[in-house]
């Protein structure tokens, strides 16, 4: 990896990790309520149940929608949290 691409993904992760920060901050000040576990236990659910795309080997998750929901409903900072949940859940399916 050249010197700009290991620069960018440090860029990347640190801006990741300073959003995530400022969206528990704002979580744990102004809780969304339990509409939201709701909402963030569909898109956990969900993300189990995967489309194969046709002629692409790939797949894509359903739980985008409740991902969406969630921005929508509750405002960024539980979206980024759904989200980080989802991730996290995708990567310890897809490591087995």
């Amino acid at each position: 990896m050249s010197g700009y691409g290991r620069a960018y993904l440090w860029l990347a992760i640190i801006a990741g990790f300073a959003a995530i920060s400022q969206s528990v901050l704002e979580l744990a000040a102004d809780p969304p309520g339990s509409q939201w576990f709701v909402v963030a236990l569909l898109t956990l659910v969900s993300g189990t149940a995967t489309i194969k795309l046709p002629g692409v080997p790939a797949h894509i998750s359903i739980s985008e929608s409740f991902l969406f929901t969630a921005v929508l409903l509750f405002g960024p900072a539980a979206g980024i949290a759904t989200v980080v949940c989802d991730a996290i859940i995708a990567s310890v399916r897809t490591q087995k």
